[in-house]
């Protein structure tokens, strides 16, 4: 054993399996390799202590004089990693993307010159998500949007003359979670496709014994069920009703569902509970009965409400919180009405909202609200709205009349025009499966509906991975209401 093996093995808390020390040991080696543009895939499934290891890695690394950057796709996967690893995480698209006007009074966001040191170490979490496509982003290459694999890919290991000891980049994933939306599998856990795709120097190791320790859950337990069934070739997993008490429950109604949820929900913390569905049309009614539970009769908008970004949204005008990244759970503050006139083929309130800044504290985006999407069974405004809006509002601010009087300023750059760029949200109480990824709830109930059956009939090995991905969002307490799988 080496001494550099030996010195990280001697942060872990526990001892390790097996296959955690075979782990432990390719890092060590990648640390220490002179390959060019080194990149390392950590696979593991839930409960075979992923986050343990970080958790040693991240100091161990720094005590070698290595300058770490944690990142992940999402801002709740940034946090979830930032509270795992006791540190600062960024987003993806934070890090490495900077906003830039377009001639058109757009924006366009283009990959930063990377100025960190040689000696970094870049720790990519949640890289199942990481597609080779980019939902909102224009363009591709030099210009992020189509291809956000390979900007993480330049970014972090630029092709250069000098291949050795320079930058690493090491991707850690669940293969068993759902793939980025339009894959078949993740080809960010894929060291064969990132060598032949992009030309790095690309290996992979895998975490394959789930710890002792994690199988006392019984929400690991039916986890490892589905994620065993999927290998074995989406067979329907065995379920033992021996599991079923406190922390995973079923019901049969969707009111003790509901009831479920609001019962742990915790309108200061937004990582108290999440209710989780398969299609947004039945996150919009569940929650709209969330709403009517918890408020009663209400405003589309009301202080206090919990909210989702619903598009990755940048506040040109805003220096603390420039970004929000699509998936972002926030609060409401303060709301203004507008009245129920459309304006753009939409209905608007004004509203200031809360969320947290990449090093945790709060930050408030204050903005313009479509509200009708808040109830549309869309995801996000559609092509057709967007075009009429930006139409509509362009030729109004073209008519209006020059300012008068000495030092009147003309409007701020369309950019920071709040129609032009609103805020797109949903409530955030219900949400998908694919918008939960990344994120870990205290309590979490999952609703199964009927075009989940289909996807079961038409495509077994999907509906295992929505099933996986959605159950092991709940770190306490899982209820599931009419799940597939029956306990014997």
């Amino acid at each position: 054993m080496s001494s550099a093996l030996a010195s990280l093995l001697e942060r872990l808390p526990f001892d390790p399996t097996a296959d955690q020390r075979r782990a432990l040991d390719a890092v060590v080696r990648f640390t220490e390799t002179s390959l060019d543009r080194p990149v390392l895939i950590l696979r593991g499934a839930a409960g075979t202590g992923k986050t343990a290891l970080m958790r040693a890695l991240v100091p161990w690394l720094e005590a070698r004089d290595w300058f770490v950057v944690l990142m992940a796709p999402t801002g709740r996967a940034a946090k979830v990693l930032a509270g795992q690893a006791t540190r600062q995480a960024f987003t993806v698209h934070k890090y490495i993307y900077a906003a830039e006007s377009t001639p058109e009074g757009g924006l366009k966001f283009r990959r930063r010159k990377n100025e960190d040191p040689e000696r970094t170490l870049y720790i990519v979490d949640e890289a199942s998500m990481i597609g080779e496509g980019g939902e909102g982003w224009r363009g591709g290459g030099e210009v992020a949007g189509t291809r956000l694999l390979e900007d993480l890919l330049s970014f972090t290991l630029p092709i250069g003359p000098d291949g050795t000891g320079g930058r690493r980049l090491l991707l850690i994933g669940d293969p068993a979670q759902l793939p980025p939306v339009g894959h078949l599998t993740s080809p960010a856990l894929e060291a064969e496709h990132l060598r032949t795709t992009y030309g790095v120097t690309a290996g992979a190791v895998h975490l394959r014994e789930v710890r002792r320790q994690a199988l006392e859950s019984p929400i690991l337990r039916l986890a490892t069920s589905l994620r065993e069934a999927l290998d074995q070739g989406a067979l329907m997993p065995t379920v033992s009703a021996d599991w079923l008490g406190p922390e995973l429950r079923v019901v049969s109604s969707a009111d003790e569902a509901l009831d479920t949820f609001t019962s742990a929900f915790v309108r200061e913390r937004p990582e108290s509970a999440a209710l989780i569905t398969y299609s947004n049309g039945v996150a919009v009614q569940a929650n709209q009965a969330v709403r009517n539970q918890l408020l009663g009769e209400a405003r589309a908008l009301e202080p206090g409400d919990q909210i989702l970004v619903a598009k990755n949204h940048y506040n040109a005008h805003l220096d603390a919180l420039p970004f929000v990244a699509n998936g972002e759970l926030g609060r409401v503050l303060r709301v203004f009405d507008l009245g129920d006139e459309p304006k753009y083929g939409l209905r608007w309130m004004g509203a200031d909202l809360e969320f947290t800044d990449p090093a945790g504290e709060p930050a408030t985006v204050g903005g313009m609200i479509p509200i009708d999407l808040l109830t549309a069974k869309d995801a996000a405004l559609t092509r057709e709205q967007i075009a009429r809006l930006w139409k509509e509002r362009r030729e109004e601010l073209a008519n209006e009349p020059p300012p008068e009087g000495k030092g009147k300023k003309r409007r701020g750059p369309p950019e920071a025009d709040p129609y032009l760029h609103p805020i797109q949200l949903k409530h955030g109480y219900a949400l998908t499966g694919h918008k939960a990824q990344g994120g870990q709830w205290d309590d979490v109930v999952v609703m199964f509906e009927p075009a989940l059956g289909r996807m079961q009939a038409e495509d077994p090995r999907g509906f295992l991975r929505w099933c996986y991905t959605a159950i092991t969002r709940a770190r306490t307490r899982l209820t599931l209401f009419r799940p597939p799988f029956t306990f014997s």
